[in-house]
């Protein structure tokens, strides 16, 4: 267990004196301010969203980061805006661009469906003039994937399966089914009856395109317990 930490701590130390990052992880400058972070993404008209909690924004939670989907050319440009090594008042930031470039990729693939991305950033709108966010739809179809392929049983949503259900945790940072039964209703789809199940919620994805395909969905089965019972058990 040392000499795997070790290893790791040492790959991602080189990747950092090189400037070229094994994940998307990122930090914003503390000192700055988030503001100012914003403030220069739309001064270089970057095509970016923050995917979640930006309700608050500029204010940041403790313990919360900021998760954002950039568009593939514009993946560099937003890099240049963060740092890769992290200080005391910087504040962490998860970078995904639409294809799963390089440094920019979750579990080496993309975060979201890349036609779906793409979609994402042309239908963003802006917040209070500061932030690019999905439109009301995307929030909630692009959350409800998080919860499902992302966090599986580590979302809080119920599974409709008796044994299954028994190993849902619910987080202590987020109420994902409260949050996405708001969401479904503020959407174009309120009117169709949803189960805030994992089974149905990929159901009803699946139907839109939302659902990852068969290659994704084996790659996001190695940390989702769901996803393995679900579709290859």
């Amino acid at each position: 267990m040392l000499l795997k930490k070790l290893k790791r701590y040492g790959r991602q130390r080189y990747a950092s004196l090189l400037r070229r990052p094994l994940t998307h992880r990122r930090y914003i400058d503390g000192k700055a301010g988030m503001t100012a972070f914003l403030d220069t993404l739309k001064a270089k008209r970057v095509d970016y969203v923050v995917l979640r909690w930006f309700d608050t924004l500029p204010d940041i939670s403790p313990g919360e980061d900021v998760d954002i989907l950039v568009a593939d050319e514009d993946a560099a440009r937003i890099v240049d805006c963060v740092s890769v090594n992290r200080r005391s008042q910087d504040i962490a930031c998860d970078i995904y661009s639409v294809s799963g470039l390089p440094g920019t990729s979750h579990r080496d693939g993309s975060y979201y469906p890349p036609d779906k991305a793409r979609q994402m950033l042309e239908h963003a709108v802006w917040m209070n003039g500061l932030v690019r966010v999905p439109s009301v739809d995307e929030h909630f179809l692009s959350l409800s994937y998080h919860a499902i392929y992302h966090k599986g049983y580590l979302s809080g949503i119920p599974s409709e399966h008796r044994m299954r259900n028994t190993k849902v945790v619910v987080p202590q940072d987020h109420d994902y089914r409260g949050i996405l039964e708001n969401l479904h209703g503020q959407s174009s789809h309120a009117s169709t009856a949803l189960d805030m199940t994992l089974e149905r919620l990929d159901a009803f994805l699946s139907g839109l395109g939302w659902r990852p395909d068969p290659d994704t969905l084996k790659r996001l089965s190695k940390r989702n317990e769901w996803i393995g019972e679900h579709f290859f058990g």
